[in-house]
């Protein structure tokens, strides 16, 4: 037994050490979407899938099974697995692209960055990926419940560039600030992401930045509402807010009470864990203005929608963008 243990340090010693030397993520597969300008939109999925939940195989076929059914072309997973196969056979990431072929006969290509140990950030794409990259923006911050030092988090930013036929370039953005950190160290992770935002994106078309980025507009009385507003300085807009329906309500009644979680609430609205209402998964775009919002829902929120599963203590965002009218 104490062999196995030391072999399991070494091992995720040996990945831990690999991650943190990762300059340039992999680029798995070479799909092409080309029935997306003629479908007339994409679907965009944002979810942190959460490495300390169990059930992960059945999480993840709930996961494929609605990636199917709303035609999801995008997905941005945080705190994936991406590297090991501790879970099975394969990590979770490459488990759920291989489930979605093989079930759903959904192509999709990835590419993965671990942030911690072999869990990071991810991203499924329909397009082709012609360019992956990634930022590191580390900061101490603490992981754990009831952990009360501060370990150094190889937190980053992973960019997948991909191509629409017929359409043009997206980049995407997908990242995880940290969560048990002080308010200064999560402003100086976005700080740094939205630098390498703005220095890698001269012309797409259209440009998705997202993730759990744990602020939330509310929090301590609005003392986290700054870190909201300065990426919609840098031009971005909130893609869920700026639904038609949502943007009727207005910002501020989305998700406003943390003790009475609505609809709106990305944590707090599944059995898991959180039972405050928080909104800190987002879907930030920019994008030509004659790009219309679709549509715009907090999924897999099993106390709000007893018909969503649950797959993990965090709800997800899909976003649905219009393209038949882009110019």
């Amino acid at each position: 037994m104490k062999i196995s243990n030391y072999l399991k340090c070494a091992i995720l010693l040996s990945v831990f050490l690999l991650a943190a030397c990762q300059s340039k993520p992999p680029i798995v597969g070479k799909w092409q979407c080309d029935d997306i300008v003629k479908k007339g939109f994409v679907s965009i999925l944002v979810l942190n899938v959460d490495f300390e939940v169990v059930n992960h195989e059945t999480n993840i076929k709930h996961i494929a099974d609605f990636v199917s059914k709303n035609h999801v072309d995008f997905i941005l997973l945080q705190e994936a697995e991406t590297y090991g196969g501790l879970i099975g056979p394969d990590d979770s990431t490459t488990a759920l692209r291989k489930l979605l072929l093989k079930k759903h006969n959904m192509k999709f290509n990835m590419t993965s960055a671990a942030d911690i140990s072999i869990w990071g950030n991810a991203i499924l794409s329909r397009c082709k990926i012609t360019e992956a990259n990634l930022r590191k923006i580390n900061t101490p911050g603490t992981v754990g419940k009831g952990n009360k030092g501060k370990i150094g988090l190889n937190r980053n930013v992973l960019l997948a560039v991909v191509s629409i036929p017929d359409y043009g370039k997206v980049n995407i953005y997908n990242t995880h600030l940290c969560a048990r950190c002080e308010k200064l160290e999560r402003e100086r992770q976005l700080d740094r992401a939205l630098s390498w935002i703005e220095d890698t994106n001269s012309d797409s078309r259209i440009t998705i930045f997202g993730g759990d980025l744990n602020f939330d507009r509310f929090v301590n009385d609005g003392q986290e509402a700054y870190m909201y507003e300065r990426i919609i300085e840098r031009g971005f807009k909130d893609a869920y807010a700026n639904y038609p329906e949502n943007l009727a309500e207005g910002l501020n009644a989305l998700c406003e009470y943390e003790d009475d979680p609505d609809e709106h609430c990305t944590k707090g609205v599944t059995p898991i864990d959180d039972k405050n209402g928080r909104r800190v998964d987002y879907i930030f775009i920019k994008s030509p203005d004659s790009i219309k919002y679709a549509d715009a829902e907090v999924v897999f929120n099993s106390i709000i929608n007893d018909e969503e599963p649950t797959v993990s203590d965090h709800a997800g965002i899909l976003i649905l963008l219009n393209l038949l009218d882009a110019e």
